[in-house]
């Protein structure tokens, strides 16, 4: 992976605030494998829950952005 990659990653603002549900059940699956650092509010996975993301690698960033930021 290029340091450039890195560089411009890591100048991402976060925390990230994601809503959408399809994408708050990515982001579920992507906590379990280790790609993101997520919090759910509320801790139940209810409706109406969104993710507060705090850190991610690239894949993550990927999945989190989609075809449009999140």
């Amino acid at each position: 992976m290029s340091y450039r990659y890195l560089e411009r990653l890591a100048r991402k603002r976060l925390p990230i605030f994601v809503a959408r549900p399809s994408k708050v059940r990515a982001l579920r699956r992507l906590a379990a494998t280790g790609h993101v650092d997520v919090r759910f509010y509320p801790p139940d996975s209810g409706a109406g829950q969104f993710g507060e993301v705090r850190a991610l690698t690239p894949a993550g960033w990927n999945a989190v952005r989609g075809a449009d930021s999140p």
